[in-house]
This record gives C-alpha cells, structure tokens and sequence, in this order.
C-alpha cells in the first residue's frame, strides 16, 4: 500500500523506529527526488499536508493491519536553492489505532490465542483445523475477519439462536477440521469468513524439485462471509466496489433466519417425499405379492383341473373294467382277486381326485 504511494524503500533505524527514505535518481548530491510532483514549486507545508493526506486516504481504502507509527523523511526542497549539506525534514505520519475486539465472544477469544498454532493452506490461515472459528484468511486480516465474527456471533446469540463448532468426526478419514453452525435446535447454517488470494507461478519449482511449493499465494485484503459454503447452494457477501462485508451484516443475520426457515421447509419436504415413498414401496411389495399369490393359485388350479380329468379317466377304465370281467367270469365275488384290485384303483381314484 505505502509503495504505491511513496514509491520509495523502507529502512529500520532502532533509534528512530521506521523511516521512509527517498532514493537519489541521479546519484549526486543536489540531486534528491521529491516523492510528490507538484506544479508551481508548493511550499514545504503544503507538500507535508499532501503526503498526511494520501497516507491517511491510502489506509482507509486498504482497511488492513495498521502500520507501526514511522517517520517520513522526504526531499522536498527546491533542487535549485538545497546542497549537500542540509538534511531533509522528517514528516511524522498520521498514528492508526489497531483493530480493536473488546470483550471477545469466547470463540473468537479462544481463536485469537491459539493463532500461533494454526497452520496455513493456499495462502490462508485454516482456524477450522484446529477446531476454532471457521475463518480462513491471511495472518494480515486476521483480526479483522475475527472481528467480523465476534459481531456476527453476538448478534445471532442476541436473537436467540446458538452458535456451535462440531468437531471432525473420526469416522470419515477425509473429513481434516470440524464446522461452525448456527442453530435453532432444529436446523443448522454454516458460516464462513475466507479470503481470496492471487496466484502465482514458483520459477523454482520444477518436477525434479517437488518439495518446493509449485504456486506462491499472495492475500488481496479482499474478503468474503459465506453461508453453507460446503453446500452446492450457498450465499456470499463479498468486498467489492467500495464496499466491505461489515456493512451488511444485518443482511447476513436476517438471511440466517430465512435460511434457518428454508432448511426447516425442505427437511419437512424430503420427510413428506421419504413417507410418500416408503407407502408407495409398500403398495408396490403388496400389489406383487398379490400377483405372485394369484399365479400360485392359477397353477394350482391347473393342477387340480389335470389330476381331475386323471381322476375321471381311471373311473371310466375302472367302470369298463368291471364290465369285461363280470362278462367274462360273472359277477365278481367280495374277497376274489378281481375285487381285490377294483377296490385298490377306487382308493388310488380318490387319491387323485382333487374333488373328493
């Protein structure tokens, strides 16, 4: 940010804290560059007005972390009328209060201690692996996106709702940090704070050297406040043309409400459609069985239709049979071999008879 503004080099002086120093352009000893261009030759207050100014204006457009207090030394003499010998005046810049979280919610408080121990992916702190906040943005706007969260948090607890960090669950192997949700005691919203980062390509990495990083990430200050951001369906409040997501974050509560509804609605909807589907599964196995016990029947039907037509053959044999064998020997006697075998085709007739 001070680069773009300055286009100088910083140097540490212990003595003195940090200095701003103008380069030389021209190497000799008049020959001091002015940091400011300027028409009609202003006086050296004015320019110290400018430089404050763009200072101060720079520092509320970045809105990042808040520089130490420095001294600026600026050529700003005429090059026509300064010599060698007299030393450029330092210009004290404008003191930036630090972001400030009084009385942190414990979350945000219990993130803000353990910042040391979280380690960083693609760029960005990842708190959520170790089980704080899910807030994944540069050591730079840390605390800004902190503070973000303590309001949010404060906010969502002052309507009611709960706030609540379910840890990783042990059984899924690729599941590597917990998640934050806010809670009605029904349904639950997930809120993340990220940052997005520009990409770059690493000259020293090459496939023979694969333990160097292949991509180096640089924060853009840029950041985002995501509701359900590991769902297909999310909602993101992003920082763009000149405005930053701490202004809507009564947009952000009241969309938790909507969303805290919405997914009421659709739980509601998917139990109806699961209820709709177990009965229609259950009409579906009833009509089958039906139909399976209706075949059963129709073959057993066959079968008694066939072993009845048997049935009614061995009666016509029997009843022909008789007729030839009293024809031939006369009437058969009670206890003869002929009776014998008449009565034993009757049982085996009855047997086969499904009407008897």
């Amino acid at each position: 940010m001070w680069a773009d503004v300055f286009q100088g080099i910083w140097q540490f002086d212990p003595a003195t804290e940090l200095r701003f120093v103008v380069p030389s352009v021209d190497g000799a000893e008049d020959r001091s560059r002015n940091i400011l261009s300027f028409m009609n030759n202003p006086t050296l207050d004015e320019r110290c007005a400018e430089l404050k100014a763009r200072m101060l204006s720079a520092h509320q457009h970045d809105k990042g972390p808040n520089p130490a207090r420095v001294l600026v030394a600026a050529s700003v003499g005429d090059r026509s009328k300064r010599t060698s010998s007299q030393a450029p005046k330092p210009i004290e810049a404008v003191i930036l209060p630090p972001i400030e979280i009084r009385n942190p919610h414990p979350l945000v408080k219990a993130a803000l201690a353990g910042m040391r121990d979280v380690g960083e992916d693609y760029g960005r702190l990842q708190f959520r692996w170790r089980g704080f906040i899910d807030v994944r943005v540069s050591k730079g706007s840390a605390r800004r996106a902190m503070k973000i969260m303590d309001i949010l948090i404060k906010r969502i607890e002052a309507g009611g709702l709960d706030v609540k960090i379910t840890p990783k669950d042990p059984r899924y192997a690729d599941q590597t940090h917990g998640l934050m949700f806010v809670s009605d005691g029904k349904e639950r919203v997930q809120i993340s704070v990220t940052e997005k980062t520009s990409r770059r390509d690493n000259p020293a990495w090459s496939r023979d050297k694969w333990r160097e990083n292949r991509y180096f990430y640089t924060p853009t200050g840029h950041l985002s406040l995501i509701l359900d951001a590991d769902l297909y369906r999310s909602r993101t409040w992003t920082d763009k043309r000149g405005h930053r997501i701490e202004e809507y974050l009564d947009a952000v509560a009241t969309s938790i409400l909507l969303s805290l509804e919405d997914h009421h609605k659709a739980r509601l909807e998917a139990e109806q459609s699961r209820l709709r589907e177990i009965e229609r599964q259950r009409i579906q196995a009833e009509a089958d069985r039906q139909t399976r016990e209706q075949a059963k029947r129709i073959d057993q039907l066959k079968d008694w239709a066939k072993a009845w037509a048997e049935a009614e053959q061995l009666r016509g044999f029997l009843s022909g049979w008789e007729k030839r064998t009293e024809g031939d020997q006369g009437a058969i006697e009670s206890g003869s071999q002929a009776d014998g075998f008449r009565r034993w085709v009757a049982l085996v007739i009855d047997e086969i008879d499904p009407l008897v």
